[in-house]
């Protein structure tokens, strides 16, 4: 901190009057603030310097870029807990691109991934990461080492609930290994006591071309039903299964690409 000595008032005003500037008032510092973690979004200075280090101009926050970033940038070093306190970075540390910004994907921790976004392959190629069933639809900023998904691990077939839904139901959407033969397949589910707003919100799988898609909707809740279950796929077509029951599904769905099922319950 600078130390600045006190000056007598009359000499402060004969130096004012001097210079020409009596009246007018002592221009504030112009710098500006470090961005905010509120702020939310990656700044860029106004000469182009990426707003995003702390620590020195290579240490690159983590919670503004995916670990892509580090790939396509090796002389910029990965930097944990910034605190939203972002910084000029060395002009060896660009601005992030698209494919090189972190994963909006957690809730919780910077780990913890939002299940409704991923396919459920993602956890196995990234072992640092685990599924949160409770994100509610609120999504933050990943960690480096969970990255954004690729195409093949963002789903495109989604299962959703409507209406009188309580915790005590039950949704899956999933896909059969058809196109080599194994026989094996893989689901995404929000299982019973899940907070409603999760079955509201749903889950999804990526369905290849050849695997055989399927949903089921159950019920354990004597006071509610399923009345019906609209499939809407992405190339336009539609179908209403008919339910009335507490369980309604579909093995094998034809192969029209991704598609979004919605479960609509209703009280009996």
């Amino acid at each position: 901190m600078t130390k600045n000595s006190m000056l007598a008032p009359s000499f402060v005003v004969i130096q004012l009057l001097a210079l020409g500037i009596a009246g007018c008032a002592v221009p504030s510092d112009t710098t500006e603030p470090a961005p905010t973690e509120e702020t939310g979004t990656v700044q860029q200075a106004a000469t182009g310097t990426f707003l995003g280090c702390r620590g020195t101009g290579l240490s690159v926050c983590t919670d503004l870029v995916s670990q892509t970033y580090f790939n396509d940038h090796p002389s910029c070093t990965p930097t944990v807990g910034c605190a939203g306190q972002h910084y000029a970075c060395d002009t060896t540390c660009p601005a992030p691109t698209t494919k090189e910004t972190s994963f909006t994907g957690c809730r919780g921790n910077g780990y913890a991934v939002c299940d409704e976004l991923v396919d459920p392959s993602y956890y196995g190629r990234n072992p640092s990461c685990t599924p949160n069933d409770n994100c509610g639809g609120a999504y933050f900023a990943c960690n480096a080492a969970c990255p954004q998904p690729t195409v093949d691990e963002t789903p495109n077939a989604f299962i959703k609930a409507a209406g009188a839904v309580t915790s005590y139901s039950n949704i899956v959407v999933g896909a059969t290994w058809t196109a080599d033969g194994t026989g094996g397949g893989y689901t995404a589910t929000v299982e019973s006591d899940s907070p409603v707003s999760e079955f509201l919100i749903g889950v999804g799988v990526h369905v290849f071309t050849g695997d055989g898609p399927f949903f089921q909707c159950y019920s354990d809740d004597p006071t509610t039903k399923i009345s019906t279950a609209v499939i809407k796929w992405t190339n336009g077509a539609t179908q209403t299964i008919a339910c009335n029951s507490q369980s309604c599904g579909d093995i094998d769905l034809p192969p029209y690409g991704g598609f979004t099922v919605t479960c609509n319950y209703v009280t009996q």
